[in-house]
């Protein structure tokens, strides 16, 4: 057929639900036909542009234009393409795009040779995967309208080193605006940090360094931020509500980074000396009507009736939000009701309440007005709702509202009638289901009234509790650390953090311990080791939760402070958890905690202490039938043999631990184990192997989000290429390692070592200076150190030296058990030189 189906019958319920089912049916065919006209190799991107003009927000339809403008050689229009789609998603649905589309954006720009068609020959590459910087920015409207003057001289003045607040009234596009400057800006990196969410103490520094991946606990936040982030453009996006906090860390960053560029949204000033205010003013009535136009129910706007229109975009002084809120009205009003009754209301707001300030009053009035339209049922749903932060399914609404005037069975029905009024949005969550969202500032108004009642800690609570009966239910019936689990459990991240943030210091901060140890799978998954930790400390001497459920969230803390390189606190964590297991007699919790007490002793540089420790523990393990716990055991201690130079005995049983983890569904892991899998290969000389487990492992970090092994993975593929002499490439490897969010200090370790075989000492010992700081004398990356130092001064021409420290590090590591194989190999070229 030709047009909308059923054309003639859509005014018919049947009519437009067929209709609808019809037009869908007949697009996603039409996508396929076009799909298999590509992988046939007939030209499909006129077609393909005719049908996303007029499907802009399908993903399938977006993404497959994309892939034909890449595979004729149009790699910017394929990016423009997705970006385009990308607007139009948070714009008409409020939804991001679904991973899959993210993922195909990530592999046009690092021109993957796997989005060729299986036909075209692929040359090898030596090519590996890079830290490719892709910033998170909100999604933004469809159009910006009546802000291109704004755009080009906000552009111009970001180019400096400027501090440049936005300022204005809330709903007049601060943070749209802010959000185009970074969309334009091409030539610097940028990081975008979302406040609204964030409340507490240090909660800024906290963001600030998670988006730029400083190290905001080495008791110097603002100088590891600075190292990150100078240079670059730094947007902090809704501050008024955190300006004293946001002041102190702007200024000094600014003092401590010369060449970074802060651009903040903001209802106040900092007032800062060096801060330049930009207002953002209300749009000007000609483009306001143009967005009212835009945003309005199809066919609700007559020409005849632009008058009103007008009427309406003056009512709300022109501020976008207040716009789209009327425009949206327009599904249950005609413009000239809306014309008449938001102009008396406004009058009423305008002569009546001041209290909250001229700024506030005619976006507060706008909201007020829709909110007083509500009736009881309406009202509380609306309010109780803004405790979710992120979005929201229907279950946990229907967990978290019911209270009062507002039964479980009411939600549903209220959240359409909420949608239809435009205060609430329908998003699709990407797995065919859907998710309600409100506006920020709907949520603001919400958690306002919200505050007005007794109803605030009863609804956190309520979410807190939906919170730990999500994760809990996810992870009983699926596998707990498959990647399909632990996505749907960060799908909700937004709210969980809320939960966690609101849990300490209130009468359910045993829950929020609860959540928390729900969490841990997931957690240590992603290797949220620095965001575990903060929160584990909010929540461990909670009251009221049971000694075993105390003592394992001490282990957890504890393996946290592990990886982050915190040994003493890990050891005295550790050692409360341990008084907690003799006291209760737990075997099981005995066992876990010796394991963790293993993993420390292995950072501490205490290799032989801990290879007894775990084969003690995977002996008991299994004579109690804990193959979990004993699978855990020999994973351990497979990697410490490594450690200890045995590295086919490490091999042996990190290839049994993968088994176990693949017959398991242990997802989460497999990138970790291969990692250490592809270590052994490289000990033994089996190179070739190594750098084939290396790619698998990446391909599972990039699947889980995974922010350590990337990097790690690309240290090690260094170490390979160092001792195939390929210095130059083990160079380029580090040095992109040393660009990843998480750098650890085996990365300048090793770099110094290249450099010094390179015979640029100068630039080593900065890195191998680095690498002293980041770590303390007996700890492992220590032994590896003095390995690394004894090369130094045989290159620096003073033999004796060199020597002097390779024999006593010999010593040292006999000692302790080490025996990692580059850093054995490199003492015993320095004691055998002449």
């Amino acid at each position: 057929w030709d047009g909308p189906a059923l054309a003639d019958l859509r005014g018919f319920p049947f009519g437009a639900a067929e209709g609808q089912r019809l037009d869908e049916f007949q697009l996603e065919l039409t996508v396929c036909r076009l799909r298999a006209e590509l992988e046939s190799g007939m030209p499909v991107v006129d077609e393909l542009r005719r049908l996303g003009r007029e499907y802009p927000v399908d993903e399938a339809a977006g993404c497959l234009l994309a892939l034909a403008l890449y595979r004729t050689g149009r790699q910017a229009e394929a990016i423009t393409v997705l970006s385009s789609l990308r607007e139009n998603l948070a714009a008409e649905l409020g939804v991001r795009p679904r991973a899959s589309t993210v993922e195909l954006e990530v592999q046009i720009l690092r021109q993957d040779p796997g989005l060729l068609p299986p036909s075209l020959p692929v040359a090898r590459t030596a090519s590996v995967p890079t830290a490719t910087e892709l910033p998170f920015v909100p999604g933004s409207a469809s159009s910006l309208v009546g802000r291109d003057d704004e755009l080009e001289q906000l552009l111009s003045r970001v180019a400096e080193p400027v501090l440049l607040t936005l300022v204005g009234v809330a709903g007049s596009g601060k943070s749209r605006l802010a959000v185009e400057v970074v969309r334009a800006i091409a030539n610097r990196p940028t990081f975008f940090v979302e406040l609204a969410p964030l409340r507490g103490d240090g909660s800024v520094a906290a963001a600030v360094a998670g988006v730029t991946g400083a190290d905001w606990e080495d008791g110097r936040p603002l100088g590891a931020i600075a190292e990150k982030a100078d240079g670059s453009v730094l947007v902090i996006d809704n501050a008024e509500h955190l300006v004293d906090q946001v002041s102190d860390v702007v200024s000094g960053l600014r003092g401590l980074a010369p060449d970074l560029t802060v651009l903040v949204t903001s209802q106040r000033p900092l007032q800062l000396s060096d801060e330049e205010l930009y207002p953002v003013d209300p749009l000007p009535m000609e483009a306001a009507v143009c967005l009212f136009t835009e945003r309005a129910a199809p066919g609700s706007v007559r020409a005849d009736e632009a008058p009103d229109v007008l009427a309406i975009c003056t009512a709300v002084d022109g501020l976008p939000l207040g716009v789209e809120l009327a425009a949206g009205l327009t599904r249950t009003l005609t413009v000239p009701q809306l014309a008449s009754r938001i102009t008396d209301r406004l009058r009423l707001q305008m002569a009546g309440r001041r209290d909250g300030g001229a700024r506030h009053a005619t976006l507060r009035a706008a909201l007020d007005w829709g909110y007083e339209l509500l009736d009881p049922q309406e009202q509380a749903v609306l309010r109780r709702v803004g405790v979710f932060a992120g979005g929201f399914e229907l279950e946990a609404a229907e967990y978290v509202v019911p209270r009062g005037v507002v039964a479980a069975v009411d939600v549903a029905p209220v959240l359409v009638n909420l949608v239809d009024r435009s205060l609430v949005t329908v998003v699709a969550d990407g797995n065919d289901g859907r998710r309600f969202a409100l506006l920020e500032t709907v949520r603001d108004y919400a958690l306002t009234q919200l505050e007005a009642t007794d109803e605030g800690d009863t609804a956190r609570s309520r979410q807190l509790g939906w919170c730990l009966a999500h994760t809990k239910e996810l992870t009983r019936r699926g596998q707990a650390m498959s990647f399909d689990t632990i996505g749907s459990i960060f799908a909700e991240w937004p709210n969980l953090r809320a939960a966690l943030e609101f849990a300490p210091g209130t009468p359910y901060v045993a829950d929020g311990l609860r959540l928390m140890l729900a969490l841990k799978v997931a957690f240590a998954g992603r290797r949220w080791f620095r965001e575990g930790r903060r929160h584990f400390a909010a929540l461990i001497d909670a009251p009221g939760v049971e000694p075993a459920e105390r003592a394992e969230a001490l282990c957890r803390s504890a393996s946290y402070a592990v990886e982050m390189g915190d040994h003493a606190d890990a050891a005295e964590l550790l050692g409360r958890a341990a008084d907690i297991a003799a006291a209760v007699g737990d075997a099981e919790l005995d066992l876990t905690v010796r394991f963790y007490q293993g993993r420390n002793e292995v950072h501490r540089g205490r290799v032989t202490n801990a290879i007894a420790i775990f084969r003690a523990g995977e002996e008991e393990a299994r004579n109690l039938g804990l193959e979990s716990r004993a699978a855990s055991f020999y994973s351990a201690l497979g990697a410490a043999l490594g450690m200890a130079g045995d590295a086919q005995g490490a091999l042996d049983l990190l290839t049994k631990d993968l088994e176990y983890l693949r017959r398991e569904g242990q997802e989460a892991w497999f990138a970790i184990a291969l990692h250490d899998i592809a270590a052994a290969l490289a000990d033994l000389g089996r190179t070739d192997e190594a750098l084939q487990t290396l790619d698998e492992s990446d391909s599972y970090a990039h699947r889980l989000e995974d922010r350590d092994s990337l990097p790690r993975n690309q240290i090690l593929r260094a170490a390979v290429a160092r001792r195939l002499d390929e210095l130059d490439e083990a160079e380029a490897l580090l040095r992109d390692a040393l660009t990843y969010p998480e750098v650890t200090s085996d990365v300048y370790l090793d770099l110094a070592e290249v450099l010094i075989a390179k015979g640029e000492t100068t630039e080593a010992k900065t890195h191998l200076d680095k690498a002293y700081a980041s770590t303390y004398e007996g700890g492992v990356m220590w032994l590896a150190a003095r390995a690394v130092s004894a090369a130094m001064a045989l290159a620096l021409g003073e033999p004796g030296e060199a020597r002097k420290l390779a024999e006593e590090t010999a010593i040292l590591y006999a000692d302790v058990g080490f025996g990692q194989v580059p850093y054995v190999a490199l003492l015993s070229k320095v004691r055998t030189s002449d």
